[in-house]
Parts: structure tokens; C-alpha cells; sequence
């Protein structure tokens, strides 16, 4: 599967999830970086960091604002809402999630 048809896989996930998703949540972490270490199941952040779980996107704000990058433009890093588009999740953090990949996508 290429670059781009993962991308789109995983946005479509987002779209569809009826909640947040411990599988999503790793399909997101290794979408970004992240990688299944070892065979105990712990997990290496891109800084290197273990972890025994990606964190929970899918269920926390705070998680997902911390797959932008710092080079994002600070209207974006401050959500400024585009009135053209409109990004909807189950929950906030899906739908910001949703957001944060359609922008990374849009700056590659």
C-alpha cells in the first residue's frame, strides 16, 4: 500500500469510528512515526521514548494536539476554524484527528 492509500485508509477509519479505538489508536501512532519495539509489546515514540501504549488519540484532545508539528503555521496550532470545511468525529478528538491529517496532507 503506498504513502498516500494509508493515508487514506486511515482517514477513512477516523471518519467511520463510532468511539475512540485502542486499534486506531495504534494505527495513528504508527502512521506517525511510532514503532512496536520489542516482543513484549512496548512501543518506541519518534524521540525514542518507551512507551507500553500509544497514547489515546482517539479519545483525548490533548493526545492528538501533540501529532502537529512545531513548522505548522500558528493559525492552524491554534484551530482557527475554516468555514469552508468541516471536519466531523464521533468526539472531538476524532474529528480534530480527522483535521490535523487532511492539514499534513495538505502541506506535503
Amino acid at each position: 500500500m503506498s504513502p498516500d492509500q494509508a493515508k487514506a485508509t486511515l482517514l477513512s477509519r477516523l471518519q467511520a469510528a463510532a468511539g475512540p479505538s485502542r486499534e486506531l489508536d495504534a494505527e495513528i501512532a504508527l502512521a506517525n512515526g511510532w514503532k512496536k519495539s520489542d516482543p513484549q509489546g512496548y512501543w518506541c515514540a519518534p524521540d525514542g521514548d518507551i512507551w507500553a501504549t500509544p497514547p489515546r488519540y482517539t479519545e483525548s484532545i490533548d493526545a492528538a494536539l501533540t501529532l502537529l508539528p512545531e513548522d505548522f503555521p500558528r493559525e492552524f496550532r491554534s484551530l482557527r476554524i475554516n468555514f469552508d470545511e468541516w471536519y466531523v468525529g464521533e468526539n472531538p478528538a476524532l474529528a480534530l484527528l480527522i483535521a490535523i491529517e487532511r492539514a499534513k496532507g495538505d502541506k506535503a
